[in-house]
């Protein structure tokens, strides 16, 4: 699959693209990641969001300011040939542009150019099928339950389906309106999910003050971080 950014810009809204180009990236993070672990896109987006410095444009530079040292062979242009790499740099490209949203055109567009290229390399991949780069993945999961302050607790699975459904339910042509506009139209569906695994569920103010606006791609979901306030408004 061959992945682009329009030619014609006119009247189109980056963050919008950006937005609609978000399920494709977890998809494709999805086909590496153990099925029992943590989400590796998630440590990933939340280091660059972080610590990643966007005048730094050489890859391999790129990955050793982001990924744990235990992680990096002793030759870190190891990195090259790994299954990793494009992964990592799709969605380092993909928080440079919606970084760059607010502050420069130029930019947001010639991150996003670099955004789709390591997105079609990452896709075009097969399954990681090594013990080494599963043991890679794996362990990036788990220092983004670290980063991100996340602790194995009873809500964890109703969280993390909390933060699914903002994802998969954002209304693709306009996004969403607001933090609680989000929280609203996944609130029945998330109480279902948790009676029928019978789990805690927390308040839908609890999910819009703390669980969505804590989400690593937050600043892309809800341009506008005001729980409860409409876009335009």
């Amino acid at each position: 699959m061959e992945f682009k950014v329009p030619a014609n810009r006119i009247g189109i809204d980056p963050k919008n693209l950006l937005a609609g180009y978000l399920p494709t990236l977890r998809a494709t993070w999805e086909k590496i990641e153990p099925k029992d672990g943590a989400p590796a896109m998630d440590w990933i987006l939340f280091a660059a969001n972080s610590a990643d410095d966007p005048s730094v444009d050489d890859s391999i530079e790129i990955i050793r300011q982001l990924i744990p040292e235990e992680l990096l062979p002793e030759d870190p242009a190891g990195w090259g040939t790994s299954l990793l790499m494009p992964h990592v740099m799709a969605t380092v490209y993909w928080s440079r542009a919606g970084r760059a949203v607010s502050i420069s055109s130029e930019a947001t567009w010639s991150y996003l150019q670099d955004f789709v290229y390591w997105l079609g390399r990452a896709h075009g991949q097969r399954d990681v099928d090594t013990a080494a780069e599963a043991s890679k993945v794996r362990t990036l999961g788990d220092q983004g339950r670290k980063g991100a302050g996340v602790t194995n607790s009873v809500f964890d699975p109703v969280r993390e389906r909390a933060h699914e459904l903002a994802r998969e339910k954002m209304p693709v042509d306009v996004g969403w309106r607001s933090i609680t506009a989000a929280a609203e139209a996944i609130r029945e569906e998330l109480v279902t999910f948790a009676i029928e695994r019978k789990l805690k569920m927390v308040t839908e103010k609890h999910l819009r003050e703390e669980w969505l606006p804590t989400m690593p791609d937050a600043d892309i979901l809800f341009p506008d971080r005001t729980p409860g306030r409409k876009r335009g408004a």
